[in-house]
């Protein structure tokens, strides 16, 4: 796997990640999983 590659399927993954997060979390607790996400 080539570090395109990698950059590639991590941003595929993450915002997978983040529209199953941003569909399970009820509105208005975005901001606050933004920040759970940027700070690990």
């Amino acid at each position: 796997m080539s570090w395109m590659d990698m950059a590639e399927f991590t941003g595929m993954y993450s915002q997978r990640v983040l529209r199953r997060w941003f569909t399970m979390r009820p509105p208005g607790t975005g901001r606050s999983a933004m920040q759970i996400f940027s700070n690990g």
